[in-house]
């Protein structure tokens, strides 16, 4: 009887480090994820002293496939672009929250370049629902197409559209990709759409 009383207080103990372990496991992890996303922060908000047009978007880039990615003439621009991407991104993987902090770079970046995309980025950065944000994302769009034409030095953006988006009255989006990342049903409908035209 001792030795079974013995025996279940050493099982306890081990259930009890383990456990304990398990969880300083997931704090460190958690731990480590908060340290990567505020480096992740600092350095899409540090970009002040770099050139834009020469900028590694690393996202923009491994969606390209390693093809060669668009470059701006003015710097302005590019940075426009990067946080119309950033939105886009955010879109595809459903997460208003980043969906709002591209809205408000995105509104800052454009500042007085066009009034009209500046509101629609900022109902973006406002939006209480995600639903909101896809629709204010696809009027900003038809904005995109007409600061990025002309505005391109090397490389290509893609225009795409998807007929089943907003009711199958059909949503346009520009990827700096030719593969499509459906920004209207994220992971619900993923890969719905084609390329309809591509700016140069």
């Amino acid at each position: 009887m001792k030795i079974l009383k013995s025996f279940s207080l050493a099982i306890v103990g081990l259930s009890l480090i383990a456990t304990s372990c398990k969880d300083n496991k997931n704090e460190a992890g958690q731990e480590e994820m908060k340290t990567q996303e505020k480096e992740m922060n600092h350095k899409e908000m540090d970009h002040g002293n770099m050139d834009h047009n020469e900028m590694n978007h690393d996202d923009m880039a491994s969606d390209m496939g390693g093809k060669a990615k668009a470059e701006f003439k003015s710097e302005a621009t590019a940075a426009i672009f990067q946080h119309y991407i950033h939105v886009k991104t955010a879109l595809v993987n459903s997460n208003m929250e980043e969906a709002k902090k591209g809205g408000e770079m995105l509104s800052k970046a454009i500042a007085d370049s066009n009034k009209e995309a500046k509101v629609i980025a900022e109902k973006i950065a406002q939006a209480g629902d995600i639903e909101s944000q896809r629709k204010a994302f696809s009027d900003l769009t038809a904005q995109m197409e007409n600061i990025l034409k002309g505005a391109l030095s090397s490389g290509e953006v893609y225009m795409q559209y998807c007929p089943m988006a907003f009711n199958n009255k059909g949503g346009y989006w520009i990827s700096a990709e030719k593969e499509i990342k459906n920004p209207y049903f994220g992971d619900k409908m993923l890969n719905c759409g084609a390329t309809k035209s591509v700016i140069q």
